[in-house]
């Protein structure tokens, strides 16, 4: 694990954290599709959930999968609530995380990032213009053809194999952790 403070002028504490990614085609690329969708996409996301409306640790939080060709990035962002310490947002994603690595992905959530995905896809290509981007950033990063397979190759992915991806790719040992802090916090 890497980890760096930058202080601005600014009131809000922010902390990214990053993990190598997939290539962009393979199983783990859609294992982590799905798991960015679970975490974040929507308000009955998994970290939304938990972090933003339950415990109120944060105001917001996204993630993302950025596979490319020759691996890429999975990023996790977040933004704590105000008078929130940042090892206590920190602490909280991290326990939900390893919730992820050991016990999985609940069913029903399995489903809905799946749903997700789809929808997206489907509203992403509705025009003939968005279309044409869409295979055409296939055609670049691996063959254009599997810009419209992207559904049924993420139907494949099972909570067992999405556990055993997360076990390995989203770990603490892989990770940068960086936090952007107000100045006058820190001095």
């Amino acid at each position: 694990e890497r980890r760096l403070v930058q202080l601005w002028d600014d009131s809000a504490s922010r902390l990214l954290i990053a993990w190598p990614g997939a290539k962009v085609g393979s199983d783990a690329d859609f294992d982590l599709d799905i798991v960015s969708t679970a975490l974040s996409a929507g308000r009955l996301a998994l970290l939304y959930r938990s972090l933003v409306v339950e415990q109120q640790l944060a105001t917001s939080i996204s993630t993302q999968n950025d596979a490319r060709l020759d691996g890429g990035g999975f990023w996790l962002y977040a933004e704590a609530a105000q008078g929130v310490a940042p090892e206590a947002l920190e602490a909280a994603i991290d326990k939900e995380l390893h919730k992820l690595r050991t016990e999985g992905l609940d069913p029903a959530d399995l489903r809905r990032a799946r749903k997700v995905l789809a929808a997206g896809e489907a509203y992403g290509t509705e025009t003939i213009s968005d279309l044409g981007e869409h295979v055409g950033e296939y055609a670049v990063d691996l063959d254009w053809p599997m810009a419209f397979e992207l559904t049924k190759l993420r139907g494949k992915v099972t909570a067992a194999r999405l556990r055993r991806s997360m076990a390995t790719m989203l770990t603490d040992e892989r990770r940068i952790v960086g936090w952007s802090l107000p100045r006058e916090a820190r001095a």
